[in-house]
């Protein structure tokens, strides 16, 4: 397993990043005003306690998470609005409920782990040092972080907070419509962690199949996301594709198969054995396609805003520990009550690169002009959900998302920033994708604009290259335009060949 898969390398955020960063908190602030700037815990512990006792002392979003009318909750009359922006541990942690947070996969808690030194909180936590105890919890089915959500965390056995993939999030949504659950933190990327496997190599270069297409996958899963969204591009009509189970009689014969590389998927590759050769496409190649998010009801992010975002700068301390020594940081997890292996640990761990502030920041919108963002990745999801009747309902107008957090972790001092891995230097090419207009289709120079950038986004290691039949003008024109709207590389995307075919235009994807 590569370093880049499983290592973090670390920079500052540079100065364009931050001015960006510092212009969008500064515009989400005009609607979220913060307070004069609370009083100095005292040193006395018993002076603490006296404060603490005191109900005219309490402070927004120190309280016991999840109870409305405590301190940490809005009140009838305090709203999110009048919650301080950063807010320093408190002298004395008082006696409460710790925040319970579930995640689909050892994998994605891992540097929640670290931070909290186990499941519960450790010697080390730097939850606790930070004025919140934190419990985790691992669930291996989407089924599970929906129970474990609706019970809420003041139960012992549910959750206030969830870790899982984008679309396992998306898929999930109709079944907790009524907690209005909501984005509010960015974890991670899928890097590899998932895949498309085909009979036929050339499945996404050639011309697309046509007719009914039978695809081994099951809802949520995000390698099943990541199939239909490569269906989806080089043409294939997905509401032509049927899910089909991995133990089932048909899945024997299917020509596709999302494969996911992870502990989560008990049923998903079901004891079929993978031929790497057959990988067509994996989220290494799209790192930008598949993102690990934080998810908590709408309510309890309100009322809890402060507690989150000293969740959110813990959480990328662990994620800046957890980088420096992954082996160390799969041993020290193997040791958890149900942990895998480290050695299995460290093989599912390579799969997962951890976001850093930046990441969060331009996902969330606070940051940058690029086209990929959790709005347009809810929507593109609910989409092909719904094609594939996982869903059933219209897509939320729009995605259900809370940037406060993260602009509270952003103001904050201290907060640690893990950079991205960088694209590596391109050593040579090869085609993955195609996606064709087709003959005598009208040029819509808009929606390729909005294409080209969110192909650059997502495949963010590859060429992208556009070619319009004999209209060599619009090819520059398009371009350009693409590379001003969404702050592209100029050398990220360039004039593909001239189209052999018969179509109007194609858009062409090579990997290093």
């Amino acid at each position: 397993m590569s370093n880049s898969n499983s290592q973090a390398s670390f920079r500052p955020i540079g100065l364009i990043t931050v001015t960006l960063i510092t212009g969008s908190l500064l515009g989400l602030l005009a609607t979220h005003p913060l307070p004069e700037a609370q009083a100095e815990q005292p040193a006395d512990p018993t002076q603490a306690q006296a404060q603490t006792d005191d109900p005219t002392a309490a402070t927004p979003g120190d309280g016991e998470p999840g109870e409305p009318g405590e301190p940490g909750n809005p009140s009838a009359n305090q709203t999110p609005s009048d919650e301080a922006a950063s807010d320093p541990a408190p002298a004395e942690i008082t006696p409460r409920r710790p925040l319970r947070v579930v995640g689909l996969g050892w994998e994605l808690v891992a540097p929640g782990l670290i931070a909290n030194d186990g499941l519960s909180p450790g010697e080390l936590s730097s939850f606790r040092s930070a004025g919140i105890d934190v419990e985790f919890s691992v669930a291996l089915t989407a089924s599970e972080i929906e129970t474990q959500l609706a019970r809420g965390g003041a139960d012992e056995n549910g959750a206030d907070v969830a870790v899982m993939p984008l679309p396992t999030f998306v898929a999930s949504y109709e079944h907790l419509r009524a907690l209005s659950p909501e984005v509010f933190f960015v974890v991670g990327w899928s890097r590899g962690r998932d895949a498309l496997a085909a009979k036929d190599p050339k499945l996404l270069i050639d011309k697309p199949p046509s007719g009914k297409l039978e695809l081994v996958g099951y809802a949520g899963q995000s390698a099943t996301m990541l199939s239909l969204f490569a269906l989806d591009e080089v043409g294939v009509d997905t509401a032509n594709v049927a899910l089909v189970s991995a133990t089932s009689d048909e899945a024997k014969n299917a020509k596709l198969r999302a494969v996911e590389r992870s502990l989560t998927s008990p049923v998903a590759n079901s004891g079929t054995t993978i031929d790497a050769r057959d990988l067509v496409l994996t989220s290494a190649d799209a790192p930008r396609l598949i993102p690990m998010v934080a998810v908590a009801p709408a309510s309890f992010v309100r009322g809890n805003t402060n507690d989150l975002a000293r969740f959110g700068r813990a959480w990328l301390a662990g994620a800046q520990r957890f980088g420096a020594d992954v082996p160390d940081a799969a041993r020290r997890i193997s040791r958890e009550p149900g942990a895998p292996e480290a050695v299995v640990l460290l093989e599912v761990m390579g799969y997962v690169a951890f976001a850093d502030l930046e990441d969060g920041a331009r996902l969330a919108g606070l940051s940058g002009r690029g086209a990929v963002s959790i709005e347009v990745l809810f929507q593109r999801s609910w989409g092909l959900w719904r094609d594939v009747g996982v869903l059933s309902t219209p897509a939320p107008e729009h995605a259900p998302l809370d940037n406060t957090v993260i602009a509270r972790v952003a103001l904050g001092e201290g907060a640690p920033v893990i950079a991205g891995q960088r694209s590596p230097k391109r050593s040579g090419e090869r085609l993955i994708l195609v996606r064709r207009l087709p003959e005598g289709a009208a040029i819509d120079e808009a929606a390729l604009v909005e294409e080209l950038g969110f192909l650059a986004g997502t495949f963010e290691r590859s060429q992208i290259e556009l070619s319009v039949r004999k209209d060599k003008p619009a090819n520059a024109r398009i371009i350009a335009e693409a590379i001003e709207r969404f702050d592209l590389d100029p050398e990220h995307v360039r004039v593909g060949p001239r189209i052999r075919g018969r179509e109007s235009a194609s858009i062409r994807v090579l990997a290093p």
